[in-house]
């Protein structure tokens, strides 16, 4: 995945994780190609979750927005990554907003695609949902990090 060192740190800067980049390369037949214009929205926060996007190019912002209507970053994702894993996995309705910073293409995965490819090829499914539960524990490491930094200042 390619993180933004200011999950870590605070600044801006790429940092290269190549792990979702297996998903890619396994599922780049299988999706659907949906290009994006900056500042174009791929995902609405409380829709309903139909499918999951792999980033080919270009980088996106994921914003959550708070009580106050101010938004917060909450990531920003680039090549290889994966974005609407968890409630693509888990059910459910968005839970961010994610938006493209400049033209971007992302791979699509509808629940539809999935579901065909379970049931015409159970090797390379559970190949991907191996993947996608990776990084859905990334993740949630990172929050539980995120959350304890927190909580001690």
């Amino acid at each position: 995945m390619l993180r933004w060192a200011a999950e870590n740190d605070g600044s801006d800067e790429l940092i290269p994780e190549m792990g979702d980049l297996i998903l890619l390369e396994l599922l780049d037949d299988r999706c659907e190609t949906v290009l994006l214009e900056p500042g174009e929205n791929l995902i609405e926060v409380g829709a309903p979750c139909e499918e999951m996007f792999l980033v080919k190019s270009g980088t996106l912002t994921a914003w959550g927005v708070g009580a106050d209507e101010r938004r917060t970053r909450f990531r920003r994702v680039g090549a290889g990554s994966v974005i609407g894993e968890v409630a693509f996995v888990a059910g459910g309705v968005r839970t961010a907003t994610v938006t493209a910073d400049g033209n971007a293409a992302v791979l699509r995965l509808s629940v539809d695609a999935y579901e065909r490819l379970v049931e015409e090829d159970a090797r390379l499914a559970l190949q991907v949902q191996a993947e996608l539960s990776k990084r859905i524990a990334e993740r949630l490491s990172y929050t539980s990090a995120a959350y304890q930094r927190a909580m001690n200042t």
